[in-house]
């Protein structure tokens, strides 16, 4: 199929983009520019931390950041507010530590806020990935910095304390979903004549079913963008049916995705329709 026809039927799509606001821009910019309509609305509300018990907690965490051997983030956020909490402390960053992002685009985030080399997977963009890398193989006695947002998936540190290391979450952000009046919702998604969900968590895509509340069974057919296997999975148990892998969080990711299913859509017309 050719790429003209398939960026054509870009113009054709409009994508909910539910991102945190935060990270809203940069994507809606991606898609504006290959002719996609969006509709921006964030499932979740990514903020700094404000209990004095959680500030505590990390700030005397940070004030030993140079007596770890590994610092891994697991996300664009982990990055943005903990750079912030390491330059606050440790102007001079640890020679030593070497740091390990999931992901590309977190591994990018790391590597424009922090002056240090950051190692990723090549092969995905999971805790299991990461999980593979050999710098996280021969661990027995090292010290493991994980920063994350407050809870979260278990996996990765239980997995590297089995190894033999010692692993300790900075948690350095919250999150808490946003909620819409249904019906408001519900019309918005109608009015901009939304036909594609975009989401980047599981967190995400619960909220996003929790919003649609008694209207998901109409919108549950709609292709929904995620960026990786995991959270595929956990879409089609919420009850998504055309859940789309887009193979990482990344705004091309999505761009690739969306041009892979207008040739699926272009492939499956019959011969003389436009």
């Amino acid at each position: 199929m050719s790429s003209s026809s398939s960026h054509e039927m870009l113009k054709k799509q409009t994508v909910l983009v539910t991102r945190p606001e935060q990270q809203q821009l940069p994507l809606i910019d991606t898609l504006n520019r290959h002719g996609v309509k969006t509709l921006s609305k964030p499932m979740l509300v990514i903020d700094e931390l404000r209990s004095e018990v959680q500030i505590n907690q990390i700030k005397s965490k940070i004030m030993s950041f140079a007596e770890y051997d590994i610092a891994i983030f697991v996300s664009t956020n982990a990055a943005r507010f903990g750079s912030q909490w390491i330059e606050n402390y440790w102007p001079q960053f640890p020679v030593s530590l070497q740091v390990i992002a999931i992901g590309p685009s977190t591994a990018k985030a790391v590597a424009d806020l922090l002056p240090c080399k950051v190692i990723q997977s090549a092969s995905g963009v999971t805790s299991e990935d990461i999980l593979k890398l050999a710098q996280l193989q021969n661990i027995d006695g090292l010290k493991i910095a994980i920063f994350r947002g407050v809870g979260g998936r278990e996996l990765l540190a239980s997995a590297l304390r089995e190894r033999g290391a010692m692993v300790d979450y900075f948690e350095v952000y919250t999150r808490q979903g946003c909620s819409y009046p249904e019906k408001d919702f519900i019309d918005e998604l109608l009015s901009a004549d939304v036909n594609i969900f975009a989401a980047n968590s599981i967190e995400t895509v619960n909220q996003l079913k929790a919003n649609l509340g008694e209207h998901f069974k109409n919108f549950s057919g709609l292709s929904l963008l995620v960026p990786s296997a995991r959270v595929a999975e956990q879409a089609r148990v919420d009850g998504f049916t055309a859940v789309v892998n887009c193979d990482g969080a990344s705004n091309e990711a999505f761009i690739a995705a969306l041009l892979r299913l207008a040739d699926t859509t272009l492939e499956s017309q019959p011969q003389g329709e436009g």
